[in-house]
């Protein structure tokens, strides 16, 4: 039971019912298109523009693109929708990002034509790409920019603005308020003509499979993917559950209803009644009735929680959405790039993203893995890596610290007890081995905790050293 206004609200669903098995596919051939186009084209650009979704600034984007194998390209960070974020902790993400590499980061609203975020975009990228090598593109008279992102985060849209206010000509590509309306790697785009600057827009890639409905049901409920693949109805039941779950009732004002309720036909009901929205129908007789309009309900409380009337993101169910397609591109760009999956810290810590379970061997026999930290939530370890059974049958000891991708940090008990089980392995202790501490990526969570192992060893290596020059 929950409540509200010291009421009691009862009978709310504790799991989701899901009625089918079927799984949710997002890979277009536009996206396997687009893919190739853009390691095609990447040699003949001069700046990468990424454009993020600013409610997930950390998670759920192609955080190496910068690094190619063409070099290392200018990167801006566009993070668009700013409306709808929570932007209290802007200067954190700034914080965070930058520990990333992320120098040039910009919020944005693409809706709002004064936005001063969108008008900084071209000055800087002129900025980076006048002040870095060019390297096969110097003697090039005019600059390039590749536009990318995942769908829906308002890629097209950046280029239709940039184009309108320095060319002060309409739409040179198509936009909507669906994913998956860019195609393909188009042709480039004159944006501003002194100097002389063009872009590319490209397709949002994601996860080319989507594992299981319910992960299906999360992306189309931040709108990546299309409504009609999954039914506005099944979102709309799906967004009832999650805010019940999470005493998330701002919907019952926001929506002018009775009282909570967890019955997606009653809620949207008395949504289609309070907006005078009715449908004639031919009932089994063939007579005509009237009955609400359940998909407009359904799309009218879907859009509502989109527009951030319902409050801003949550975490916890970004993290799980946003799962996939990060790791897909963690993934994609081991394979472009000069990314390493892991990377070895000294004689006893490995520093890498989840090691699959196809990895174990390599790990065990050639880097002499005796015991594994991972940062990982249970569902991110679910499916592709080992769990604490099967690393123990390869004689492998695990430890697992779980923390929330995105916007937690790990607490300083956590921090604690990862450092004093590393230790149990230093290679100057009773115990000699490696210690594979990961996370998603690698470069987050686990890069937290084995910054304080160093922390820790260098403070002992000085002390030791120190006392050694008292004695003597």
């Amino acid at each position: 039971m929950a409540s509200l206004g010291g009421k009691v609200v009862s009978n709310l669903r504790d799991k989701f019912r899901i009625v089918t098995k079927d799984s949710v596919h997002w890979f277009p051939g536009h996206m396997r298109k687009g893919l190739r186009q853009m390691q095609q084209n990447l040699k003949n650009v001069d700046c990468i523009i990424e454009v993020h979704d600013a409610r997930v600034p950390i998670s759920g984007r192609c955080r190496d693109f910068r690094t190619t194998v063409s070099g290392l390209k200018p990167h801006i960070l566009v993070l668009n929708k700013k409306d709808l974020a929570d932007l209290t902790r802007a200067e954190e993400y700034r914080k965070n990002l930058a520990s990333e590499g992320f120098e040039h980061v910009i919020f944005t609203n693409f809706k709002d034509q004064k936005c001063q975020g969108m008008q900084s975009i071209l000055p800087l990228a002129i900025k980076l790409i006048e002040n870095s090598p060019r390297y096969n593109r110097a003697v090039s008279p005019d600059f390039s920019a590749m536009i990318i992102g995942v769908p829906n985060v308002g890629k097209s849209s950046l280029i239709n603005r940039l184009r309108n206010k320095y060319l002060h000509k309409k739409n040179a590509t198509a936009v909507g308020a669906v994913p998956g309306i860019t195609r393909s790697v188009l042709t480039r785009i004159k944006i501003s003509e002194k100097p002389p600057v063009f872009v590319l827009d490209t397709p949002g890639i994601l996860t080319p499979y989507v594992r299981d409905v319910l992960s299906g049901l999360k992306l189309a409920l931040v709108g990546c993917l299309q409504d009609h693949l999954v039914g506005q109805e099944i979102i709309a039941d799906f967004l009832l559950f999650w805010l019940n779950k999470q005493k998330k009732f701002e919907y019952v004002n926001q929506l002018k209803l009775s009282q909570p309720n967890d019955n997606i036909l009653e809620v949207l009901t008395e949504i289609a009644m309070n907006l005078n929205r009715t449908k004639r129908i031919r009932n089994f007789d063939g007579q005509r009735i009237v009955r609400p309009d359940y998909i407009f309900a359904a799309e009218h409380f879907i859009k509502t929680f989109r527009n951030g009337e319902l409050g801003h993101v949550f975490p916890a169910m970004f993290a799980r959405v946003t799962f996939y397609p990060t790791l897909v591109y963690n993934v994609f760009m081991e394979k472009i790039s000069s990314r390493r999956w892991w990377n070895r810290i000294d004689d006893t810590v490995i520093l890498g993203a989840l090691p699959f379970r196809h990895m174990t061997k390599q790990l065990v026999d050639e880097e002499k893995v005796v015991a594994v930290v991972s940062m990982n939530e249970d569902y991110e370890l679910k499916l592709f890596s080992n769990s604490a059974e099967e690393w123990s049958k390869n004689g492998v000891q695990f430890l697992q610290l779980s923390t929330t991708d995105i916007f937690e940090t790990p607490c300083q008990d956590k921090l604690e007890k990862g450092v004093n089980f590393i230790n149990k392995f230093r290679v100057d202790e009773k115990n000699p081995g490696t210690v594979y501490v990961h996370c998603k990526a690698g470069r987050t969570r686990s890069a937290t905790l084995v910054g304080c192992y160093l922390m820790k060893v260098i403070l002992i290596k000085l002390f030791n050293n120190l006392m050694n020059k008292i004695i003597l």
